[in-house]
């Protein structure tokens, strides 16, 4: 009889550690590095552009929507039929999604050209997709953007 009081006992020891310890095994999310170093090519027509790109995270809020919020600088060049010339940007952006897929959208203003008659407005923009893992180096880019028209690029962040 004391085989079967111990056995029940032994039993319910061994049943509410095991619920204990499957309780604590959800592991944190990683989050993204900080800083990312970024080079993206970009056609249009006879349009096309170079840029070189350091982002920095700002702040990672813990929102239903807004993933990360950034500040993007940017140096690059264009040549277009008929002229050529150098941009900088200073961009402020958001990206949503929380796990490899974001959608990013950002602007803010050019700040300098070195073409006299500039077609490039007086603002840059850029909205598309980026392939990101929280927690990994890696980057990929693509979307639409003023200077960098229909582009392209990868990136490390660190």
């Amino acid at each position: 009889m004391k085989f079967h009081y111990f056995m029940i006992l032994f039993y319910l020891c061994f049943f509410d550690a095991t619920i204990e310890a499957t309780a604590q095994t959800e592991e944190p999310q990683p989050e993204f590095y900080k800083n990312s170093l970024q080079g993206s090519l970009g056609f249009a027509g006879l349009f096309a552009a170079a840029t070189s790109n350091y982002e920095r995270i700002i702040s990672l809020p813990q929102g239903k929507w807004i993933t990360a919020t950034y500040l993007r600088f940017g140096i690059g060049a264009y040549g277009v039929w008929g002229g050529k010339g150098n941009f900088t940007y200073l961009q402020y952006g958001v990206f949503t999604g929380k796990k490899a897929n974001h959608f990013e959208i950002s602007a803010g203003p050019n700040i300098g050209f070195k073409e006299v008659d500039s077609e490039i407005p007086v603002i840059s923009f850029s909205t598309g997709y980026r392939l990101q893992k929280p927690g990994k180096h890696f980057m990929l880019r693509t979307g639409v953007g003023l200077p960098e028209s229909i582009y392209f690029g990868l990136g490390w962040s660190f």
